[in-house]
């Protein structure tokens, strides 16, 4: 098993929806952040890729055929180069939105209150797991830094044009025939298309969860019948239905 899809885009475009839609479509599993904080052990994959060092790539995503949302967004070139064949996807969203989205969610995390400052200080000498994910998170407070300068609320058009610079930069460097630019309201035919699966609409669901706007999403019927032959159909069967779509963006 191998990587077969890497997703370049930033946090708060649809990184998890995209996570549940490649799933959804039989690219189980699909590696995310939620996985580096459930097995923080792994951390040190990821301290060496940020150092310049070699790593071991196919250890750390044994068992995954997709990469998607941070650390991996990272390093997408890197993993080009050692997943040649693998395809990106790029997960787009209008930059005042995910201004907003990213601000008040990513950012407002990396910034905790003294109550909770206190709170995970007394529980840190018990909890081993909790001292090895807050290793993960300084580690994505490093790139906040780096990328934003600590300044993410104080400058709103630089922090946008710096999402927009780093999406066209993206655009304009992977060769299109490799290259997905996918919004999630965009639904399932560009995913379909891209990843080369038969579909029909069969109906249009909307759903809104946590503040986020809504998304009208068509829902979709997949065949069963992959066009590569090696995936054989795995993790379709059970929505064959007709009544699977991605999660609302997260």
């Amino acid at each position: 098993m191998t990587i077969e899809i890497i997703g370049a885009g930033f946090g708060r475009t649809g990184t998890h929806t995209l996570k549940l839609a490649l799933q959804h479509l039989g690219f189980s599993k699909c590696y995310h952040m939620e996985e580096l904080v459930m097995n923080p052990e792994s951390l040190h994959y990821w301290e060496d890729a940020r150092h310049g060092k070699q790593v071991n790539w196919d250890e750390l995503f044994k068992g995954y055929r997709a990469a998607v949302d941070f650390p991996t967004n990272m390093f997408y070139t890197d993993l080009m180069q050692h997943y040649p064949d693998a395809k990106v996807i790029l997960t787009m969203r209008d930059p005042e939105s995910w201004y907003k989205s990213f601000g008040s969610t990513i950012i407002r995390q990396s910034k905790p209150s003294l109550k909770q400052i206190v709170s995970t200080s007394f529980k840190l000498p018990f909890n081993q797991k909790l001292r090895q994910q807050l290793k993960i998170f300084k580690y994505a407070g490093k790139f906040l830094d780096e990328m934003f300068g600590g300044r993410f609320d104080e400058d709103k058009e630089k922090m946008i044009n710096i999402f927009n610079s780093r999406n066209d930069h993206i655009k304009n460097t992977i060769p299109p025939e490799k290259l997905l630019i996918y919004e999630v309201k965009d639904g399932w035919a560009p995913l379909c298309n891209f990843l080369v699966l038969t579909f029909s609409v069969v109906g249009i669901k909307t759903g809104g969860r946590g503040g986020n706007e809504e998304i009208v999403e068509p829902v979709v019927m997949i065949d069963a019948t992959i066009k590569f032959m090696s995936w054989g159909g795995v993790g379709l069967t059970d929505f064959s239905s007709g009544t699977i779509r991605p999660e609302v963006m997260k």
